[in-house]
């Protein structure tokens, strides 16, 4: 907070000049009609806005100094005045006031709300107007003369309470303007302020404004919807991000209807709400997306599609745009072509950019920046997507959920059940009685189903349903895989070598990517144009990646161990920085269905080493967390470290154990009699 007196007063009059300028591209936009700054005679107001027939008058007050918020009490006494000011436009019914502020006026701006939320007065006295809400109205009335009931209902639903933080009041300027105009948006914005300064008094129309910006300073309007060059390279993004998915969705030739795709359209489209699909690895998030999309194309809705994780890491949503080949940011691009429709920008794995994995963290600044800009534009709905272990335990993107400050609703993409799974096995020609609970369980996950569904097209398989767990069936389609590749290529193709040379690239300490430059492939393109062909890789836009994140952690792992690397030495080889942390985890997680004696060993080693760098630990615990079927060696491992309360680690104990204390219930409950018994 500013200190009071001149530096208080300049940085009011800055705020109040920002304000202005954000609702002068209202009427750049055409969204409103004029504005028009303090009229002759006239200050009770900064400045009045013409729109739909009616008149906003906008009271700005950068904050009420020594306070922190704006109580009705402090919106009316001896210095301000906004009450009754407000009464005295109100008696206008073509009159709506707005107040504007850094600080909250939660006392005035619930009364409005829930005024015009209200169909009636006695509907907004019944069930509107709480014990606290009805004092707050009655001295609201006070202010207002004692004037009537429905007087005051009448007029505080033409009331509007502004709180915008000056920085977030700049960026959304500033990226407004980055749509509407060619150019600097800091230096139009301060081009508009002077424009304001320059013809006070005056009523700037639509024409006023662009008359000056594109005669005296000779800026050029943005037209990016009539450019057929900028429509065809979206239309080019958006055909890439959907064959994509259709090209890796399809199980045995059909797209499984989700109920979720329902429900992300109808809070896109009807709620108008932004959403973050969220579910765990392969469970089926990008088929929803999908789904999603056809319906919002089907209806018209502009959209712009993209993934993150098939991006080089950049600095600056423009760099991004860049990739695309678009002209600017996704974000200021569908902004321009969309003219004010409600469109979707899709950002597809989020995760690609989690602390939790430690992917490219720092490209995570950027892609919140173009979310920013999205925001900046009430039409533009954004449609998230995210790993649900990355969402719960990256404390930044769990922030876009937030119930109170979050940007989107969080759609859970449940498992298909059982009687789904059932179908899809009898599609794939194989015999439902050989699926147990626990086949049930794994093929319940859509990309479980479909490596079986590619295997099972094999008439060599005999028994496509014998494995037991994730790791079986990932052995089962790199086998298939290979075979195929060798009846086409012969038993010289170079599996192995183009899985290394793509799982180093992806992985090294430089890049830390989900994709890699075709040139990492040059020395084996062939192999890798027809493993491409057998959906293993994903050849597109001259980067490469695996058919699925799942798979590539399973080929990581996999080629982590044949080439008999140890995990403990691996890490310690190095410097532990957080692009570890997925290495980590896919490691772990394969060598406990591959050797669950190894893996306890590497468990232990790596929580209680003191050379392993704390971050490391908690990633591991974080997977600890997400375990269905938890052990007693684990608990025993796990327990040791809850004995010592100077350990930080200690806390890392109890936080695991909140959400999988039931099942472990039973494992505790074992350990604990199994230890009775012994002594």
């Amino acid at each position: 907070m500013p200190l009071p007196g001149g530096a208080a007063d300049k940085i009011g009059n800055r705020y109040e000049g920002r304000w202005t300028v954000y609702c002068m591209i209202d009427v750049m936009d055409e969204k409103a009609d004029s504005i028009r700054l303090e009229k002759p005679g006239e200050d009770s107001f900064e400045f009045f806005v013409r729109k739909n027939g009616n008149l906003e008058c906008h009271q700005v007050k950068c904050q009420k100094s020594g306070r922190g918020r704006w109580t009705l009490k402090a919106l009316e006494d001896g210095k301000v005045q906004v009450l009754s000011d407000f009464w005295k436009s109100l008696s206008n019914p073509d009159v709506y006031c707005v107040f504007v502020s850094t600080q909250d006026a939660d006392e005035f701006q619930e009364l409005a709300n829930r005024a015009r939320d209200a169909t009636s007065w006695t509907e907004f006295e019944d069930d509107y107007l709480n014990n606290t809400l009805s004092g707050h109205f009655d001295t609201l009335r006070q202010k207002w003369g004692n004037c009537s009931d429905i007087d005051a209902f009448e007029a505080l639903k033409r009331v509007r309470v502004e709180t915008v933080g000056e920085v977030f009041l700049v960026d959304t300027v500033d990226n407004r303007l980055a749509t509407l105009v060619e150019g600097d948006p800091k230096t139009i914005r301060l081009e508009l302020a002077e424009l304001v300064l320059e013809r006070i008094h005056c009523e700037l129309t639509t024409h006023d404004i662009w008359d000056y910006l594109l005669r005296e300073r000779k800026y050029r309007r943005r037209e990016w919807g009539k450019d057929p060059h900028v429509l065809a390279v979206v239309d080019s993004v958006n055909n890439s991000y959907i064959y994509s998915l259709c090209d890796t969705q399809a199980i045995a030739g059909g797209i499984i209807p989700r109920d979720e795709a329902q429900i992300a359209f109808e809070k896109l489209t009807e709620e108008k709400q932004s959403i973050l699909l969220v579910g765990e690895a392969g469970v089926g998030k990008s088929g929803v997306t999908l789904q999603v999309l056809e319906k919002l194309q089907n209806q018209g809705f502009p959209i712009l599609a993209f993934r993150v994780d098939r991006l080089e890491p950049a600095l600056l949503p423009n760099n991004v745009g860049q990739q695309l080949d678009l002209p600017a940011s996704p974000a200021i691009v569908l902004a321009n072509i969309a003219q004010n429709r409600d469109c979707v920008l899709v950002i597809d794995q989020l995760d690609a950019v989690s602390l939790a994995s430690g992917r490219n963290p720092q490209f995570f600044d950027c892609i919140c920046e173009i979310i920013k800009q999205a925001q900046a534009h009430p039409n533009i709905r954004l449609l998230l997507a995210c790993r649900k272990f990355d969402l719960d335990n990256d404390d930044r993107l769990k922030r876009f959920i937030d119930e109170k400050s979050g940007i989107a609703k969080a759609i859970a993409i449940n498992r298909l059940s059982h009687s789904t799974v059932r179908n899809i096995v009898v599609n794939i020609g194989l015999d439902t009685a050989q699926l147990t609970k626990k086949l049930l369980d794994l093929l319940s996950i859509p990309l479980h189903l479909s490596l079986l569904a590619q295997i099972a097209e094999d008439s060599t398989v005999e028994d496509a349903l014998s494995f037991q767990t994730a790791k079986e069936l990932y052995d089962r389609f790199w086998k298939y895989k290979q075979r195929k590749l060798r009846e086409r290529l012969g038993p010289s193709v170079r599996w192995t070598q183009v899985i290394d040379s793509l799982c180093d690239y992806m992985s090294s300490q430089q890049k830390q990517t989900l994709s890699a430059p075709e040139r990492v492939v040059d020395d084996f393109a062939d192999d890798a144009n027809a493993m491409a062909s057998e959906h293993i890789l994903i050849w597109q836009d001259k980067r490469i990646s695996f058919c699925h994140e799942s798979f590539f952690d399973y080929a990581f792992a996999r080629r982590f161990a044949s080439r008999g690397q140890e995990l403990l030495q691996f890490l310690r080889s190095s410097e532990q920085h957080l692009f570890r942390r997925a290495q980590v985890r896919q490691i772990l997680i394969h060598q406990r269905e591959e050797d669950f004696d190894y893996y306890l060993e590497n468990l232990r080693e790596l929580l209680t080493s003191p050379d392993i760098r704390f971050h490391l630990k908690k990633v591991v615990f974080a997977l600890l967390a997400t375990l269905n079927d938890p052990t007693q060696e684990e608990w025993e491992i796990i327990s040791e470290l809850m004995c010592d309360e100077i350990n930080p680690l200690t806390q890392e104990v109890w936080i695991v154990l909140n959400p999988i204390f039931r099942t472990l219930t039973v494992t505790i409950g074992n350990y604990l009699n199994k230890s009775i018994m012994e002594e």
